[in-house]
């Protein structure tokens, strides 16, 4: 799965950017709908935190048209030259989906920890993790803000972001202050420049 889906996103090798956006997608959307298409909003990780993307001159446009509308608004590029979660993927799909076939089992059983996915931005079983599914994750924005608030709402409010540095950690801390929770524990594992074994012990 990891190598057919990099192999499909080296296609579109600079063609498109990313933005990181201090806004909410309800403020945003009516900016970025004027663009056609050219532009989305391809992952919701916060109540106010999303990320754009598109085609590299529109995405500056429209950054521009974000940032005059709403004074404040922090826009940040992301150091990548491939464009996650958008029009420029639709292609990819129907290859990743085929592939994904052609080993694909279904799974038995019940899982022992549900799984939140950031696809449908709630939480799935054994049977709704089919080669569709991942097929068009590739392509379908992130719902990280959905998907956290579906995991506080069943009284998850223990959260640790595994990864070399984090990320995601204020995301999910501005969702459970937004969701009115203030006992929600978020830690994360590793930190960059801090030794491993001291972030761990911490």
């Amino acid at each position: 799965l990891v190598f057919e889906r990099a192999t499909l996103m080296q296609q579109t090798t600079g063609k498109g950017k990313m933005c990181a956006v201090s806004l909410s997608a309800a403020d945003a959307q009516p900016t970025v709908e004027r663009f056609g298409g050219r532009i989305v909003v391809s992952c919701y990780n916060g109540p106010r935190h999303i990320v754009v993307s598109g085609e590299a001159d529109a995405l500056a446009a429209c950054v521009d048209e974000l940032q005059r509308a709403h004074p404040g608004c922090h826009a940040q590029m992301l150091p990548v030259n491939y464009v996650f979660h958008s029009p420029l993927l639709d292609f990819a799909v129907p290859q990743l989906t085929a592939t994904l076939r052609s080993f694909y089992h279904a799974q038995r059983g019940r899982p022992g920890i549900t799984m939140y996915s950031t696809v449908t931005g709630a939480a799935v079983g054994p049977d709704d993790l089919t080669p569709e599914y991942w097929g068009s994750q590739i392509r379908r924005p992130v719902r990280f803000h959905d998907a956290v608030r579906a995991a506080l709402a069943d009284g998850c409010h223990a959260m640790v972001e595994v990864a070399p540095n984090p990320v995601l950690c204020n995301y999910i801390r501005a969702i459970a202050e937004d969701a009115g929770l203030a006992d929600v524990l978020v830690q994360p594992t590793l930190m960059r420049k801090v030794r491993d074994r001291v972030s761990i012990a911490n």
